[in-house]
């Protein structure tokens, strides 16, 4: 059998290629109409590519008109409040009922206006909240504010709603407007003392005129979060009475404005919730312009506590002169009464009275952190727990010494030092701050006369209900050293004792904030010596003085000394304040009937602007 040779072809890869286009030219398109294909499906997506990024999007609507919106320039911003240019290439009416900013923060709808005749174009939707309506062919500008921070140059995503359904989102960058008006609200978590449910707000403008006209600030209006149409309140004047009507805000072309003291702050008692803060001002010869912000009110309130010792449970292992049961009396303090101090607490704070000895201990060694308020009503005789003491002393077989009882004072004070440093304001109430402490306990044991002595006891005991030998008013006095120990300042202290003392200019902001009458001039008593911090300032980093001596009779050194005034703790966040008023029982002319009152009126008002100036101003 003869074999066949079949000779093999060898073909090019251009053969190749005229060969596939030779059997497929019957069935494909023409070159010139491939092009066209390709060209049109090029533009359709560069189309829709900018309709996106312009935000931009058409759905068929009423009929068989569309329904176009687009998003256009930039988010111009004014603190919280923000506008952006919403125009409608549709052929409907379309009825835009929400704004979201980064896909999950809902502004508020605030005005709208059509840029060719500058009318509203906000309609009530639900009887409390604004929608906004773009006629055909028409460009709004649409105002809103959202708790988003929107810095300058930050890009944000714009996302529009409408009342069919349909949304439109453009990311847009942040531009500051040349006119800023920030508000910033301040929740003081004080309470109202006409409606308790309520909180004190402090509302505060700071003012950059970037524009060239003067603008002019007459009034804030606040609104609740559930209605935008009226108004829960229109502060139209400062916390010094001031009529913005009268007197308003007139910034200068390039100029700014911020409050120069609490008194150019705006007050609004408000329940808790989130509100809205507008404020209108007028652009001098054109239309009137508004800046918004959002605040949310707490319900929390700041809490006050109130040493008072009516029962001392401080048994620990035993005691074997007092025995197991604690001591129900109350312990010596310079109030005849504090009921009138605490129901005047209570109408600004939450009031923990601290009626134990353990209690107490707690406290101090484990302090909540602040900002808080303290007031020991004791004042001069702080009480001391027994186990300070039990540190130096051997309970009862060993004498007490004066070295051991000021080790175990020093440590206590110390350990209030470290307290009040957690944002706390300690309050001492009449006499020399720290001047002496008491403990029943070793009173009782020792019967020691120098922890009771007769200037205390006439007045004091007989409401302590204390016999001379079981504690006085005063304790184991340590002197001007447990002021020392306590602050962590190294002042000695003056000789103000009966001086006459008159208020400072902050007494009068006191009394304009908080619609009180205290006292031009009353009487002291010496205290720490902080003249070389306070110099003749009254507020400065360390010192807030609100009552200084101006007695005639005073020497050099003592006159014009801060007699009731707040110290801040030396090298710690927290501050003390020394209300050292004089004694009861030594008042010239004899105590006066209203005493507690008097001392009342001077703790309660001076701390919280103390708390309010340091704590929430500031900060």
């Amino acid at each position: 059998m003869q074999d066949v040779v079949c000779p093999m072809r060898v073909l090019s890869i251009k053969s190749i290629r005229e060969g596939i286009y030779k059997r497929f030219r019957r069935r494909a398109i023409e070159p010139l109409i491939a092009a066209v294909i390709v060209t049109a499906v090029g533009i359709t997506i560069a189309v829709a590519v900018s309709l996106w990024m312009l935000g931009v999007i058409g759905s068929t609507g009423y009929g068989t008109r569309p329904i176009m919106l687009g998003i256009y320039g930039d988010i111009n911003v004014r603190g919280d409040e923000f506008w952006v240019i919403v125009k409608n290439h549709g052929g409907e009416r379309v009825i835009i009922d929400d704004v979201v900013v980064d896909g999950k923060h809902h502004a508020y709808i605030l005005r709208a206006y059509s840029l060719s005749t500058g009318e509203s174009r906000l309609d009530i939707y639900e009887g409390n909240r604004y929608t906004v309506y773009i006629e055909p062919g028409e460009s709004v500008e649409i105002w809103c504010v959202s708790d988003v921070d929107m810095k300058p140059g930050t890009e944000h995503e714009v996302r529009i709603h409408t009342t069919m359904g349909l949304e439109y989102a453009r990311p847009l960058k942040a531009f500051l407007a040349p006119i800023d008006v920030e508000i910033s609200s301040i929740n003081t978590g004080l309470k109202s003392p006409s409606n308790p449910e309520q909180r004190i707000i402090l509302v505060r403008l700071n003012v950059d005129n970037r524009w060239t006209k003067p603008i002019i600030i007459r009034s804030i209006a606040i609104y609740s979060e559930d209605n935008l149409v009226s108004p829960v309140k229109v502060v139209d004047s400062w916390l010094n009475g001031t009529s913005l009507n009268d007197k308003p805000i007139t910034i200068k072309p390039g100029g700014s404005w911020a409050p120069s003291s609490l008194l150019e702050y705006f007050r609004a008692d408000l329940t808790p919730g989130e509100y809205i803060i507008i404020a209108d001002f007028e652009i001098q010869g054109e239309k009137n312009e508004t800046s918004a912000s959002i605040i949310r009110v707490s319900s929390n309130v700041i809490k006050a506590y109130v040493i008072y010792i009516t029962e001392d449970d401080e048994v620990g292992s035993g005691d074997p002169v007092n025995g197991e049961d604690p001591i129900f009396e109350r312990y010596p303090a310079w109030y005849r009464d504090p009921s009138t101090l605490v129901d005047t607490l209570k109408q600004y704070y939450d009031v923990i009275e601290v009626s134990k000895m353990s209690e107490l201990k707690d406290l101090i060694e484990n302090p909540p952190e602040g900002p808080l308020i303290v007031i020991n009503v004791h004042s001069e005789p702080l009480p001391i727990p027994k186990s300070y003491l039990d540190n130096y002393i051997n309970y009862p077989s060993e004498n007490v010494t004066e070295n051991a009882v000021e080790s175990a004072v020093k440590d206590w004070h110390q350990a209030i030092n470290n307290a009040v440093s957690h944002k706390w304001i300690w309050v001492h109430p009449a006499g020399y701050p720290f001047w002496g402490t008491a403990n029943k306990r070793y009173a009782r044991a020792y019967g020691y006369p120098n922890w009771t002595d007769d200037w205390g006891y006439n007045y004091i005991n007989p409401w302590s209900n204390l016999d001379p030998e079981y504690g006085g008013a005063r304790g184991e006095s340590v002197h001007r050293e447990g002021a020392k120990w306590a602050t962590g300042w190294s002042f000695d202290g003056n000789d103000a004792h009966n001086h006459k003392i008159g208020k400072t200019p902050l007494v009068d902001e006191i009394e304009t904030v908080f619609g009180v009458t205290l006292y031009g001039t009353t009487y002291g008593w010496a205290t720490m010596d902080v003249s070389s911090l306070a110099g003749s300032s009254n507020v400065t980093d360390d010192v807030v003085v609100y009552y200084r001596d101006v007695d005639p009779e005073a020497s050099a050194s003592d006159y014009f000394d801060p007699i009731i005034y707040g110290l801040r703790v030396n090298g710690g966040d927290g501050w003390f304040l020394m209300v050292s008023l004089a004694r009861p029982q030594w008042w010239p002319g004899g105590t006066p009937p209203d005493y507690d009152e008097i001392l009342t009126k001077l703790v309660v008002y001076p701390v919280t602007h103390l708390y309010l100036i340091k704590y929430v101003v500031e900060e």
